[in-house]
């Protein structure tokens, strides 16, 4: 968390926010060309101690994933890597949707969106494939609220898709992609609603930092075990399940509130923003942790370096952004007279704006 602090501090100047800004747009683009290479390259490109250990993972453990046929580019995980790609596709989407922006503005929005999502695909991220329908919901709505009318049309589509898009993203694990992927029969998402359920009978304040739950699979069913947590890893697949089981209700309270308040204050600032192009980085990166939010349901990616830093590193910088440009609420008060003004003329509520203005 301490990144969110030094971001809201570094990027509070404006030539500062632009200039990484404009960075970030080019790394999201090596990003994903980076792993679509990966796709049809695989481990020949990987960069021994950069590529695999930003994710924490050892080599042994990417080959598994390129056996998958599941990239990783320089996340070191697939799940990461697709968590980030939907902020890079927000900001892209609302740089090509945004009004006022130049050709060559939306010409690279079309660019990185476009990589962003096929190599999204190419994650076999279900949950990034599920979200990449999201967050261009939340970039249109930005940009007009008639395009609530498409949600019930989305929801359609989802119905129809969905099922028939989760068995091509299992079939390109098991079958032809990867003859040596095994689907894992202890896989419990599915039944996260009902695992909170028991948590919150069980645990209602959490365990703490310096133990976890480890749940034990007994034939149909499951029970606790309240144990000491070797490592912060230590959990379930689900940022939000695993928060809930150390901190409880008021931890998972307070962090939701966090964020709201967070997204609310940069969605009120981003409205008040004159530079169309700083307003749309600002409504697609919110757009991209929307996404990100509802993928911590069924992956814990937060507590992988390439997730948990990147996450506090980009809300910073999307406060600090919205801060700079931001134009004041209020008008500004005329209190004091303008330089050169005429010697006895009254008070200073007899000048106008306009003396300010001829005012040497």
């Amino acid at each position: 968390m301490g990144l969110f602090f030094y971001a809201i501090e570094t990027f509070h100047d404006r030539q500062h926010f632009f200039l990484f800004s404009r960075l970030l747009l080019v790394i999201a683009l090596v990003v994903g060309l980076y792993g679509i290479a990966q796709k049809f390259f695989g481990r020949e490109i990987l960069i021994p101690y950069i590529t695999y250990a930003s994710g924490g993972k050892d080599i042994s453990k990417i080959d598994d994933f390129l056996l998958q046929a599941r990239v990783l580019s320089s996340y070191g995980d697939p799940n990461v890597l697709a968590c980030q790609l939907l902020l890079f596709e927000g900001i892209a989407l609302a740089l090509l949707v945004g009004k006022g922006l130049s050709l060559g503005t939306r010409l690279g929005g079309v660019m990185i969106l476009s990589t962003t999502i096929l190599c999204v695909f190419f994650t076999g991220s279900r949950a990034g494939m599920v979200c990449l329908f999201l967050v261009p919901v939340v970039v249109l709505y930005w940009r007009t609220r008639w395009s609530l009318l498409i949600l019930p049309g989305l929801a359609a589509l989802g119905f129809i898709f969905l099922p028939s898009l989760g068995e091509l993203a299992l079939l390109s694990q098991v079958g032809e992609l990867g003859p040596k992927m095994n689907l894992d029969p202890t896989d419990l998402r599915a039944q996260f609603p009902a695992l909170a359920w028991k948590l919150l009978q069980a645990v209602p304040f959490g365990c703490g930092w310096g133990r976890t739950v480890e749940l034990e699979v007994m034939g149909l069913n499951w029970h606790f075990m309240l144990i000491p947590a070797e490592v912060i890893w230590m959990g379930f697949n689900s940022f939000w399940l695993n928060l809930f089981s150390r901190l409880g209700i008021p931890g998972v309270i307070t962090f939701g509130l966090f964020l709201m308040m967070v997204f609310r204050y940069i969605w009120r600032q981003a409205k008040r923003v004159r530079n169309r192009w700083v307003q749309a980085f600002l409504i697609g990166g919110l757009a991209g942790f929307t996404g990100q939010w509802v993928i911590w349901v069924v992956n814990n990616t937060y507590m992988l370096p390439g997730g948990g830093l990147n996450f506090w590193f980009m809300l910073g910088m999307l406060a600090a952004g919205s801060r700079a440009f931001a134009e004041p609420r209020y008008p500004i008060c005329w209190v004091y007279p303008p330089p050169g003004a005429e010697p006895g003329r009254g008070a200073y509520m007899n000048y106008t704006p306009d003396d300010y203005l001829k005012s040497p």
